[in-house]
């Protein structure tokens, strides 16, 4: 699985702007529509770097307690939606919220 920010570098990659004229021959229509939602997205302001330390983190938040492990796609959540709150937190992934306080 992908995450929003490595779709959207792909996409960059690709020769994907915000101005769909300047897109077209480069990528599909499509894929401009894609490239302008994820510019409104967490997606936007992410860096591999901090992806890659979130993982880091999170690796060493479940060390040695496997009910701390999360899904992939409970993961990749967090990752594309960016919590900054332990409500949104929780819309996210109720079981890491409940972890994560306890």
């Amino acid at each position: 699985m992908l995450t929003d920010f490595e779709v959207l570098d792909m996409l960059r990659a690709r020769g994907a702007q915000r101005d769909p004229m300047a897109c077209i021959g480069l990528v599909a229509n499509s894929e401009c529509k894609v490239y302008d939602y994820l510019l409104q997205r967490a997606a936007c302001n992410q860096t591999r770097e901090v992806i890659e330390s979130f993982k880091r983190r999170y690796e060493e938040f479940k060390k040695g307690n496997e009910k701390r492990k999360l899904t992939k796609a409970e993961l990749l959540n967090i990752i594309n939606f960016r919590p900054s709150s332990h409500a949104e937190l929780y819309a996210v992934s109720s079981r890491f919220f409940l972890l994560s306080i306890f």
